[in-house]
């Protein structure tokens, strides 16, 4: 298995610009493949590790696995201790859990990467497009304890070229949402 993989990555590579990060899916333990196996297989070739779950993130990092890992969901208030234990990059969407997040690394002095999720159509998790610039705003203006590294959203259907695909690109494309988050001025490293 090792060789395909490793040059499905390398192709990938070759197909986008050179500053853009890699992440791979691993959910549901590799979508059965054996995410430690494939995580180890990968390691060094990949900016991040996306998970849905905080027991995927630490059985990755149990396994001594040092890449970045994005839990692509928002966190329970006891899973923030193991959030930052593990520098695990966390997924937020909801503009209170990011003021509770907020008041928790403050108050224990401690910083919490996040990406902000918006929900462009594909109506599962992240903050609605339509009603994102509250959200948006709470998460460009909490404190520095909060490191924003990324916004991200998901297509509803990625699979085929869709009149869908083209409208929820438009949507997070436009000044309410990476408009806004350009001229907060954390677009150039976004």
């Amino acid at each position: 298995f090792l060789y395909p993989r490793n040059n499905n990555i390398a192709k990938i590579r070759t197909r986008i610009p050179e500053k853009t990060n890699l992440l791979l899916i691993a959910k549901a333990n590799a979508y059965g493949l054996g995410v430690v196996d494939i995580c180890k297989e990968l390691n060094g070739q990949l900016d991040y590790i996306g998970v849905a779950t905080m027991t995927e993130a630490l059985e990755i990092r149990q396994a001594n696995i040092n890449t970045p890992i994005l839990l692509l969901s928002e966190p329970m208030p006891a899973e923030w201790q193991q959030v930052t234990a593990n520098d695990i990059t966390i997924t937020v969407y909801e503009k209170e859990t990011i003021q509770e997040i907020d008041k928790y690394a403050t108050k224990h002095n401690q910083t919490i990467k996040t990406h902000l999720k918006i929900d462009i159509g594909m109506t599962r998790l992240g903050t609605p497009w339509e009603t994102s610039e509250q959200t948006i705003a709470t998460w460009l203006a909490s404190s520095d304890q909060i490191i924003k590294e990324g916004i991200y959203s998901h297509f509803a259907n990625s699979d085929t070229s869709h009149e869908l695909n083209n409208t929820q690109l438009e949507r997070f494309s436009s000044d309410q949402i990476e408009g806004r988050v350009r001229l907060s001025g954390l677009g150039s490293r976004l």
